[in-house]
């Protein structure tokens, strides 16, 4: 079962690729090696070719807390500037009902997105 102190745990886990992150950028950032990068995030391949920008990565390997979060990577997008709710909502395959009723604090008609704020884009599971 999905917990809020889980979701809380898990989005401190993140880290979301930004433009010019590389596996050698983030493990300078966080003072570790490339084995553990890879370890805690099984999806980046051996000669991590396959980063995509906004996808969320565990930079740190968390023993109570990495199998688990991995599996709810996708819950959160952090917005960017040129971010609008229909913008989200089709990049992360929601609909804009799904994204308001994850996101109760944004009003409307979608004006109070901040930029470096995460957004749910998924339901919690």
């Amino acid at each position: 079962m999905f917990s809020l102190a889980l979701l809380v745990a898990c989005a401190m886990a993140f880290m979301t690729l930004q433009v010019g992150d590389t596996c050698a950028t983030i493990i300078v950032e966080f003072d570790i090696i490339i084995v553990d990068l890879e370890t805690a995030n099984p999806s980046i391949n051996s000669d991590c070719t396959n980063l995509i920008i906004r996808e969320a990565v565990i930079p740190n390997i968390d023993p109570l807390h990495t199998g688990t979060c991995w599996a709810y990577r996708n819950v959160f997008c952090v917005v960017l500037s040129d971010d609008i709710c229909i913008s989200i909502a089709v990049e992360f395959g929601v609909t804009i009902e799904v994204l308001d009723a994850a996101n109760p604090e944004i009003d409307s008609v979608c004006d109070d997105l901040f930029v470096g704020e995460a957004s749910h884009v998924n339901p919690v599971l």
